[in-house]
């Protein structure tokens, strides 16, 4: 599939759809995911649907000579949004061309599906020093892959909050690269209310489905980080402890069915100086396909490693 002629990914966010970095303009689709544009009441896709729909200049068209001046053109009309199967495309059920294990050491749990992965983990639980040495090691089985971290905008890096996410991961998706790691997600928590007991917008398990979907689709694989425990300092000390145990498992079993599987780091990491090296403990996997139940992760050691994020230098708008 050409992603450029015919799709693009759309992140849909407190009432927003951003295409690249851009907000759509006119017709907004219901939920994220991949999208065409074409003719209205068909499936048929017309040259510079996506740049009409987020008001980009849609460049110098051509014409074919011997047309009759005289025939009329199509009434092109309001863009219409088709989702991937209105185009009779194969849903991606496939497997990844090569099967990832998380460390050199653990053989038992391995990644064979693409999609979105979930790495679910408390504050210092060790979420963002385990992605570089991960990456690392997906690079050593000849992966492709690129990382970002999503915050607050950083000048000449990433742009922030959905609107980048939205550029990342359509950027991403017509890329080369296999793998595309993200953390967090936590700019697609700051929504209002309708929150889970785990603090997390039900809106957000809508847009975890289409991004593992859109994954699916490309037949690429995502892991992202997320902490569910976001109350307020004030709302942890009034609940009891078992409370928030709960809240957690609630919102674990949650992602799991949204996405491809769930990574937990359920402890605090522990270092060793002299190694340069720590040890993630508490570590358990539910990976799709058939392993719904968590399985322990032992060995998890890792040499320290620190790797820039990719950066993004500008926007262009390649459909």
């Amino acid at each position: 599939m050409i992603l450029e002629d015919t799709f693009a990914f759309v992140l849909t966010h407190e009432s927003r759809a951003w295409v690249r970095g851009r907000q759509i303009r006119g017709v907004l689709p219901d939920q994220t995911g991949l999208y065409g544009v074409g003719l209205p009441d068909t499936v048929t896709h017309y040259p510079n649907g996506w740049k009409r729909v987020v008001g980009a200049p849609a460049g110098p068209e051509t014409q074919n000579e011997k047309a009759d001046p005289t025939d009329e053109r199509p009434d092109l009309g309001p863009p219409v949004f088709y989702p991937r199967s209105a185009y009779g495309a194969k849903e991606a059920d496939e497997l990844l061309e090569t099967p990832l294990h998380l460390s050199p050491s653990e053989k038992e749990v391995k990644l064979i599906q693409p999609g979105l992965y979930i790495m679910l983990g408390g504050a210092a639980s060790g979420k963002t020093i385990f992605l570089p040495p991960l990456a690392k090691h997906f690079e050593s089985q000849k992966v492709g892959v690129r990382r970002y971290i999503i915050g607050e905008p950083v000048p000449g890096r990433t742009p922030g909050g959905a609107q980048g996410l939205s550029f990342i991961i359509d950027d991403f998706l017509r890329s080369a690269s296999q793998v595309l790691m993200i953390d967090s997600l936590k700019p697609l928590l700051n929504t209002g209310g309708n929150a889970t007991a785990g603090g997390i917008p039900r809106e957000f398990f809508s847009i975890i489905d289409g991004i593992d979907s859109a994954f699916a689709a490309m037949g690429k694989l995502i892991i992202a980080s997320v902490n569910p425990l976001v109350a307020t300092p004030e709302e942890a000390n009034l609940r009891p402890t078992n409370a928030r145990v709960d809240a957690f498992t609630n919102v674990k079993a949650a992602l799991l069915g949204a996405s491809r599987g769930v990574i937990t780091l359920g402890g605090y990491p522990s270092f060793d100086g002299r190694a340069a090296s720590f040890t993630l403990n508490g570590v358990e996997a539910s990976i799709r396909p058939g392993q719904r139940s968590s399985t322990p992760l032992r060995n998890m050691t890792f040499k320290m490693i620190k790797i820039d994020p990719d950066r993004i230098t500008g926007m262009p708008f390649n459909l």
